[in-house]
C-alpha cells in the first residue's frame, strides 16, 4: 500500500515496474496506490491500473492528549 506517490509521467510504468517487483518478492500480489496524481492516472490506466473509490475503509484516530478536540485539526486523510 502506498499513500503518495509522484514521478515523471514518462517514469511511472518503470517505478511501478521495481515497486510490483519488490511487492513479489515478498509475498504480496496486490499493490494499492492511494491520492494518485491525476496527471499519473492515465499512466497507470495504460499499464492495468483500476481507479476506484475508497468505500471499505473509515478514518479512524485516538488521541492520548490533553488538547481541547476543537483545536485538532486534520492534516491528512490517507489510510
Amino acid at each position: 500500500m502506498i499513500t503518495r506517490l509522484d514521478c515523471q509521467v514518462a517514469l511511472f510504468a518503470e517505478l511501478l515496474d521495481l515497486i510490483v517487483g519488490v511487492a513479489q518478492e515478498h509475498g504480496m500480489d496486490k499493490v494499492e496506490i492511494y491520492n494518485l496524481p491525476m496527471s499519473l492516472q492515465s499512466a497507470a490506466a495504460a499499464v492495468g491500473g483500476i481507479t476506484d473509490e475508497l468505500g471499505e475503509h473509515l478514518p479512524s484516530l485516538k488521541w492520548y492528549g490533553n488538547e481541547n478536540a476543537s483545536d485538532i485539526s486534520w492534516l491528512l486523510n490517507e489510510r
